[in-house]
Protein backbone atom coordinates (compact mmCIF):
# COMPACT_ATOMS: atom_id res chain seq x y z
CA UNK A 1 0.00 0.00 0.00
CA UNK A 2 0.70 3.45 -1.00
CA UNK A 3 -0.10 6.66 1.47
CA UNK A 4 1.19 9.76 0.59
CA UNK A 5 0.16 13.15 2.42
CA UNK A 6 1.43 16.24 0.85
CA UNK A 7 1.31 19.28 3.45
CA UNK A 8 0.31 22.63 2.02
CA UNK A 9 2.04 25.59 3.51
CA UNK A 10 2.38 29.52 3.59
CA UNK A 11 5.48 31.06 4.56
CA UNK A 12 5.34 33.36 7.65
CA UNK A 13 8.52 34.73 7.59
CA UNK A 14 11.46 35.16 4.73
CA UNK A 15 14.69 33.93 4.55
CA UNK A 16 17.87 32.04 2.94
CA UNK A 17 17.47 28.41 2.52
CA UNK A 18 19.05 25.45 1.57
CA UNK A 19 18.14 21.82 0.95
CA UNK A 20 15.66 20.92 3.57
CA UNK A 21 15.47 16.77 3.22
CA UNK A 22 16.82 15.99 6.16
CA UNK A 23 14.90 18.73 8.05
CA UNK A 24 11.49 17.97 6.51
CA UNK A 25 12.69 14.25 7.66
CA UNK A 26 13.32 15.63 11.45
CA UNK A 27 9.81 17.37 11.08
CA UNK A 28 8.46 14.49 9.87
CA UNK A 29 9.18 11.90 12.15
CA UNK A 30 8.53 14.37 15.20
CA UNK A 31 4.85 14.67 13.74
CA UNK A 32 4.62 10.54 13.38
CA UNK A 33 6.10 10.23 16.96
CA UNK A 34 3.08 11.87 18.00
CA UNK A 35 0.46 10.54 15.84
CA UNK A 36 1.58 7.06 15.45
CA UNK A 37 4.14 6.26 17.31
CA UNK A 38 4.37 2.16 16.53
CA UNK A 39 4.68 3.68 12.54
CA UNK A 40 7.20 5.86 13.78
CA UNK A 41 9.32 3.13 15.33
CA UNK A 42 8.83 0.68 12.69
CA UNK A 43 10.42 3.29 9.80
CA UNK A 44 13.18 4.65 12.23
CA UNK A 45 14.66 0.99 13.04
CA UNK A 46 13.70 -1.02 10.43
CA UNK A 47 16.96 -3.05 9.71
CA UNK A 48 16.20 -3.42 5.91
CA UNK A 49 15.02 -1.04 3.22
CA UNK A 50 13.60 1.87 4.48
CA UNK A 51 9.72 1.51 2.90
CA UNK A 52 9.31 5.78 2.95
CA UNK A 53 10.56 8.42 1.33
CA UNK A 54 9.93 12.62 1.60
CA UNK A 55 10.59 15.55 -0.25
CA UNK A 56 12.01 18.49 0.64
CA UNK A 57 10.64 21.99 0.59
CA UNK A 58 9.13 22.97 -2.59
CA UNK A 59 6.88 24.95 -4.97
CA UNK A 60 5.60 24.69 -8.21
CA UNK A 61 6.60 27.14 -10.92
CA UNK A 62 3.93 29.25 -13.13
CA UNK A 63 4.84 25.86 -15.89
CA UNK A 64 3.70 23.19 -13.28
CA UNK A 65 6.91 22.19 -12.67
CA UNK A 66 8.42 21.77 -9.11
CA UNK A 67 11.15 23.28 -7.49
CA UNK A 68 13.39 23.79 -4.94
CA UNK A 69 13.53 27.54 -3.39
CA UNK A 70 16.03 29.01 -2.49
CA UNK A 71 14.78 32.48 -0.79
CA UNK A 72 11.51 31.75 1.16
CA UNK A 73 9.33 34.82 0.32
CA UNK A 74 6.29 35.77 3.36
CA UNK A 75 3.05 34.62 1.78
CA UNK A 76 4.54 32.40 -0.51
CA UNK A 77 3.07 29.23 -1.11
CA UNK A 78 5.30 25.76 -0.34
CA UNK A 79 4.66 22.10 0.13
CA UNK A 80 6.15 18.96 1.02
CA UNK A 81 5.23 15.75 0.95
CA UNK A 82 5.99 12.57 3.12
CA UNK A 83 5.10 8.77 1.57
CA UNK A 84 4.65 5.39 3.27
CA UNK A 85 4.75 2.23 1.23
CA UNK A 86 4.85 -0.26 4.33
CA UNK A 87 2.01 -3.03 4.89
CA UNK A 88 -0.15 -2.86 7.81
CA UNK A 89 -0.56 0.88 8.97
CA UNK A 90 -3.58 1.87 7.59
CA UNK A 91 -5.01 5.13 9.15
CA UNK A 92 -1.67 6.91 8.66
CA UNK A 93 -3.19 9.12 6.91
CA UNK A 94 -6.00 10.26 8.97
CA UNK A 95 -4.18 10.27 12.46
CA UNK A 96 -1.17 12.79 10.72
CA UNK A 97 -3.94 14.84 9.72
CA UNK A 98 -5.63 14.75 13.07
CA UNK A 99 -2.26 15.38 15.24
CA UNK A 100 -1.62 18.45 12.77
CA UNK A 101 -1.20 21.68 14.12
CA UNK A 102 -1.67 24.84 12.63
CA UNK A 103 1.66 26.06 12.19
CA UNK A 104 5.42 23.72 11.22
CA UNK A 105 8.79 25.16 12.37
CA UNK A 106 11.45 24.23 9.30
CA UNK A 107 15.13 25.67 9.37
CA UNK A 108 13.78 28.27 11.44
CA UNK A 109 11.29 29.40 9.21
CA UNK A 110 7.20 29.30 10.29
CA UNK A 111 5.08 28.22 7.93
CA UNK A 112 1.34 28.06 8.34
CA UNK A 113 -0.40 24.78 7.68
CA UNK A 114 -3.04 25.72 4.72
CA UNK A 115 -4.55 21.68 4.27
CA UNK A 116 -2.82 18.58 3.56
CA UNK A 117 -3.63 16.46 0.72
CA UNK A 118 -4.00 12.58 1.28
CA UNK A 119 -3.89 9.24 -1.30
CA UNK A 120 -3.97 5.69 -1.12
CA UNK A 121 -2.13 3.45 -4.03
CA UNK A 122 -0.23 0.69 -4.28
CA UNK A 123 2.25 -0.01 -6.27
CA UNK A 124 0.01 -3.07 -8.29
CA UNK A 125 -3.07 -0.89 -8.72
CA UNK A 126 -0.81 1.75 -10.97
CA UNK A 127 1.11 -1.35 -12.89
CA UNK A 128 -2.28 -2.71 -13.70
CA UNK A 129 -3.22 1.05 -15.18
CA UNK A 130 -0.08 1.94 -16.64
CA UNK A 131 0.00 1.58 -20.78
CA UNK A 132 2.94 1.37 -23.29
CA UNK A 133 4.78 4.50 -23.81
CA UNK A 134 7.31 5.78 -26.78
CA UNK A 135 9.04 8.24 -24.99
CA UNK A 136 9.37 9.47 -21.25
CA UNK A 137 10.49 12.37 -19.64
CA UNK A 138 12.14 12.16 -16.09
CA UNK A 139 12.65 15.45 -14.60
CA UNK A 140 14.71 15.24 -11.65
CA UNK A 141 13.83 17.84 -9.22
CA UNK A 142 16.06 17.51 -5.99
CA UNK A 143 19.63 15.99 -6.12
CA UNK A 144 19.91 11.84 -6.92
CA UNK A 145 22.41 9.61 -6.96
CA UNK A 146 23.25 5.92 -6.98
CA UNK A 147 25.60 4.37 -4.86
CA UNK A 148 27.55 1.85 -6.61
CA UNK A 149 27.33 -2.20 -5.16
CA UNK A 150 29.97 -3.17 -3.05
CA UNK A 151 31.65 0.53 -3.02
CA UNK A 152 31.44 3.89 -1.33
CA UNK A 153 31.17 5.31 -4.96
CA UNK A 154 28.23 7.13 -6.02
CA UNK A 155 27.11 7.40 -9.94
CA UNK A 156 25.84 10.43 -11.39
CA UNK A 157 24.34 9.76 -14.88
CA UNK A 158 20.68 8.08 -14.74
CA UNK A 159 20.96 5.44 -17.20
CA UNK A 160 17.47 3.60 -17.93
CA UNK A 161 19.31 -0.04 -16.36
CA UNK A 162 20.48 1.77 -13.05
CA UNK A 163 16.86 3.69 -12.92
CA UNK A 164 14.89 0.18 -13.28
CA UNK A 165 17.04 -1.47 -10.78
CA UNK A 166 16.98 1.12 -8.21
CA UNK A 167 12.89 0.97 -8.46
CA UNK A 168 13.02 -3.04 -8.39
CA UNK A 169 14.94 -3.26 -5.19
CA UNK A 170 11.99 -1.42 -3.92
CA UNK A 171 9.38 -3.58 -5.26
CA UNK A 172 11.35 -6.48 -3.90
CA UNK A 173 11.47 -5.39 -0.73
CA UNK A 174 7.55 -4.76 -0.06
CA UNK A 175 6.05 -7.14 -2.80
CA UNK A 176 8.25 -9.86 -3.37
CA UNK A 177 5.91 -11.34 -5.74
CA UNK A 178 5.45 -8.54 -7.87
CA UNK A 179 7.18 -8.37 -11.29
CA UNK A 180 9.16 -11.42 -10.05
CA UNK A 181 8.67 -13.35 -13.04
CA UNK A 182 9.39 -10.19 -15.19
CA UNK A 183 12.77 -9.53 -13.59
CA UNK A 184 15.22 -10.89 -16.19
CA UNK A 185 13.27 -9.93 -18.91
CA UNK A 186 12.54 -6.44 -17.97
CA UNK A 187 16.02 -6.27 -17.51
CA UNK A 188 17.05 -7.26 -20.74
CA UNK A 189 14.62 -5.34 -22.83
CA UNK A 190 15.88 -1.89 -21.00
CA UNK A 191 18.83 -2.79 -21.62
CA UNK A 192 18.52 -3.01 -25.44
CA UNK A 193 15.19 -1.00 -26.04
CA UNK A 194 15.78 2.05 -23.97
CA UNK A 195 17.89 4.91 -24.31
CA UNK A 196 18.69 8.52 -23.17
CA UNK A 197 17.98 10.56 -26.11
CA UNK A 198 18.11 13.69 -24.44
CA UNK A 199 19.52 15.61 -21.38
CA UNK A 200 20.12 18.21 -19.40
CA UNK A 201 21.87 17.52 -16.26
CA UNK A 202 23.65 19.70 -13.46
CA UNK A 203 25.69 18.17 -10.98
CA UNK A 204 25.18 20.12 -7.45
CA UNK A 205 27.23 20.23 -4.62
CA UNK A 206 27.56 17.85 -1.48
CA UNK A 207 23.73 17.87 0.33
CA UNK A 208 22.54 17.25 3.08
CA UNK A 209 23.68 15.65 6.40
CA UNK A 210 25.44 13.12 4.87
CA UNK A 211 27.16 15.50 1.89
CA UNK A 212 26.44 13.11 -1.04
CA UNK A 213 26.90 14.34 -4.72
CA UNK A 214 24.05 14.71 -6.84
CA UNK A 215 22.08 15.90 -10.41
CA UNK A 216 19.08 17.74 -11.16
CA UNK A 217 17.81 18.37 -14.20
CA UNK A 218 16.05 16.96 -17.46
CA UNK A 219 16.38 12.96 -19.22
CA UNK A 220 14.42 12.16 -22.55
CA UNK A 221 14.29 8.29 -22.71
CA UNK A 222 13.24 6.61 -25.97
CA UNK A 223 11.48 3.25 -26.03
CA UNK A 224 12.37 1.67 -29.52
CA UNK A 225 11.63 -2.15 -29.90
CA UNK A 226 15.16 -4.43 -31.09
CA UNK A 227 15.26 -7.72 -32.99
CA UNK A 228 14.52 -10.60 -30.00
CA UNK A 229 11.93 -8.57 -28.87
CA UNK A 230 8.17 -9.57 -30.32
CA UNK A 231 5.75 -6.84 -30.58
CA UNK A 232 3.54 -8.66 -27.57
CA UNK A 233 6.71 -8.86 -25.43
CA UNK A 234 7.49 -5.20 -26.08
CA UNK A 235 4.35 -4.12 -25.42
CA UNK A 236 4.00 -5.36 -22.08
CA UNK A 237 7.40 -4.61 -20.74
CA UNK A 238 6.81 -0.68 -22.16
CA UNK A 239 3.52 -0.91 -20.16
CA UNK A 240 4.95 -2.27 -17.34
CA UNK A 241 8.33 0.20 -17.23
CA UNK A 242 5.53 3.67 -17.17
CA UNK A 243 3.96 2.09 -14.72
CA UNK A 244 7.42 1.49 -12.53
CA UNK A 245 7.86 5.22 -13.65
CA UNK A 246 4.73 6.64 -12.38
CA UNK A 247 5.76 4.52 -9.21
CA UNK A 248 9.30 6.52 -8.92
CA UNK A 249 6.98 9.94 -8.28
CA UNK A 250 6.06 8.18 -4.99
CA UNK A 251 9.18 6.65 -3.70
CA UNK A 252 11.62 9.16 -5.26
CA UNK A 253 15.14 7.43 -7.09
CA UNK A 254 18.25 6.21 -6.14
CA UNK A 255 19.73 6.90 -2.29
CA UNK A 256 18.93 8.36 0.47
CA UNK A 257 15.13 8.43 -0.72
CA UNK A 258 14.66 9.28 2.79
CA UNK A 259 16.16 12.45 3.10
CA UNK A 260 14.75 13.98 0.06
CA UNK A 261 16.58 13.01 -2.85
CA UNK A 262 15.55 11.67 -6.17
CA UNK A 263 12.54 13.80 -6.35
CA UNK A 264 11.38 12.88 -9.72
CA UNK A 265 8.16 14.57 -12.27
CA UNK A 266 7.25 12.50 -15.00
CA UNK A 267 6.17 13.35 -18.57
CA UNK A 268 4.97 10.55 -21.09
CA UNK A 269 4.37 10.44 -24.52
CA UNK A 270 1.79 7.30 -25.43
Amino acid sequence: MIQQLRFNLTAQSQGEIGFTGHDVQGVFFKMLGEAYPELASYLHDYEKRKTYSVTPILYRDDKGLLRMPKHIKKNGLYHFTVCIYSEGFEGFGVKMIEALGKTLVVVGLEFYVVNADFEVSSFRQILEKSRPVRSFTLRFVTPTCFKMASSNLYDLFPTPLRILNSMLSIFKSTDPSLLSREYEGLQEWVSRCVTAKKYRLETLKPQGEYKLPGFIGNVTYIVDRQKGFNEKDHTKYSALLAGIMQAATYTNIGTHKTMGMGVVQLFTEP
